[in-house]
C-alpha cells in the first residue's frame, strides 16, 4: 500500500508538471507569433510527442508536433528546452499559414485501403482482409493485425505531408513485408 501511494504521488506530480509545461509552452508560442509570422491556428493544436528531464542539467526537453484539425504534420516536430519554469531554447519547425496550405482534412480512402494500396505497389499482392487492433484518436494512428502480410502489426497514421508549396493529407503506412 505504501508503494501504491508513492506511485500515485509521483503520477500526480508528473501530471501537474506536464500541465504547467503545457501552459508555459502555449504562452511562449503566443509570444513567438509575430516573430515567426504564424497564425494563431498554426500553434493552437500542438501535440506533445515526447518529454524528458535531464537530471544533470535540470533541463526538461519537450518535443511537440504541429497539428491542424487534430492531424499531425509529418516531421513537424519542434523542440523546447525548459529550465526553472522558463524556455531556454526553442527550435521551431512549424509551417506558417498552415490552414491556407492544406488540401483536405478528410481522407478519400480508409486506413485499410491505404494498406492495400501500399501492398499492391510494394509487391503486387492484394490483401483479403485486415483486423483493426487499436486506434489512437490523439494521433490518428490505426494498428492492424499484420500476421498474414507482415512480420509485425501494421501501423497507419493520417498525417499532413508538407511539399514545397502545399501540405497534403496522406496516410503514413508502416509495414514490414514478408
Amino acid at each position: 500500500s505504501n508503494v501504491a501511494l508513492i506511485v500515485l504521488i509521483l503520477l500526480t506530480m508528473f501530471r501537474v508538471n506536464a500541465q504547467e509545461n503545457a501552459s508555459l509552452i502555449n504562452n511562449y508560442l503566443k509570444q513567438q507569433l509575430e516573430l515567426n509570422e504564424w497564425l494563431q491556428s498554426d500553434i493552437s493544436d500542438w501535440y506533445p510527442s515526447n518529454s524528458y528531464l535531464d537530471k544533470s542539467s535540470g533541463i526538461t526537453y519537450t518535443y511537440i508536433n504541429q497539428r491542424y484539425h487534430n492531424i499531425i504534420v509529418f516531421n513537424g516536430v519542434s523542440s523546447i528546452a525548459i529550465k526553472d519554469n522558463k524556455v531556454v531554447s526553442f527550435a521551431p519547425v512549424f509551417i506558417s499559414h498552415l490552414e491556407r496550405k492544406v488540401n483536405a482534412d478528410k481522407p478519400v480512402i480508409s486506413a485499410a485501403d491505404a494498406i492495400g494500396f501500399a501492398m499492391r505497389n510494394i509487391n503486387g499482392k492484394e490483401i483479403s482482409s485486415l483486423n483493426l487492433i487499436s486506434k489512437d484518436e490523439a494521433t490518428n494512428t490505426f494498428t492492424f493485425d499484420g500476421s498474414d502480410y507482415s512480420d509485425h502489426d501494421i501501423k497507419v497514421q493520417l498525417v499532413y505531408q508538407p511539399t514545397e508549396k502545399t501540405v497534403l493529407l496522406a496516410w503514413n503506412v508502416s509495414i514490414e513485408v514478408r
